[in-house]
């Protein structure tokens, strides 16, 4: 009888410490943590070059006025990597292709830090022209399968009259495995 209250016991304190969050395991610390990460995808689209900007530059002496023009396409890649022993580490690679008017952002990297590990990476094949959705896996360290995941999705501000930073991320949805 005492072998049975002994793995009774022991599977009732096994059961509280498997069922205990993560410290970071509440939606809003999630949604804060996807939010502080679309840097990734906003800074590389706000290189986007609108075909109709004009810039204009004058002072007393010169008077600049230079229409931007698009004749082929453009790319900009941007890796973000830091390694740094006494703190987090980060390697995340972001793109921007744009053809004419037509743009397309494509993120895909990791975190690591002491709490948690994540893969952050732009759903399908990217946000294009402002359409698509971000999305991070949280891991365990350690752990190959993820427990969390928050998703973002972008669209088209058409109150905007340029391409720059034109994307509005909205409608976060967050769930555990």
């Amino acid at each position: 009888m005492k072998k049975i209250a002994l793995y009774t016991l022991l599977f009732i304190t096994a059961g509280f410490v498997s069922c205990k969050g993560k410290e970071w395991d509440t939606e809003q610390e999630l949604k804060e943590l996807t939010f502080s990460w679309l840097y990734f995808v906003e800074d590389v689209m706000s290189y986007s070059v609108d075909l109709d900007d004009t810039l204009t530059y004058k002072n007393d002496k010169i008077h600049i006025i230079a229409k931007s023009r698009l004749t082929d396409s453009l790319f900009v890649e941007f890796k973000y990597d830091v390694n740094e022993p006494t703190s987090d580490s980060l390697s995340v690679t972001s793109t921007m292709t744009q053809i004419g008017d037509s743009i397309i952002v494509r993120t895909d990297g990791y975190r690591y830090s002491k709490n948690f590990w994540v893969h952050l990476f732009t759903v399908d094949a990217g946000i294009i022209n402002y359409e698509g959705k971000f999305h991070v896996d949280f891991y365990e360290i350690g752990k190959t399968t993820p427990w969390a995941w928050t998703e973002v999705s972008y669209h088209k501000d058409n109150k905007k009259y340029s391409l720059y930073k034109n994307g509005i991320a909205d409608k976060v949805v967050i769930g555990w495995y």
